[in-house]
């Protein structure tokens, strides 16, 4: 669980962005990277439920 729940980091080099769009942008490409970042991390959980709810079944046939 470490690995999914690793620290936030920027996708898009802020240095770039900085230069080249306004500053309300930089936030909103922000807010939308963290949220990929929650959906990436929430996918995976459910991938591991799912694997165990298999399991479970496996051992109950």
């Amino acid at each position: 669980m470490a690995s999914i729940c690793a620290p936030s980091r920027h996708l898009t080099p802020p240095s770039t962005l900085e230069k080249s769009v306004p500053p309300g942008y930089l936030k909103f490409i922000s807010n939308l990277e963290n949220e990929i970042l929650n959906a990436s991390i929430e996918k995976e959980i459910l991938k591991i439920e799912v694997m165990r709810a298999q399991l479970m079944i496996n051992i109950r046939q």
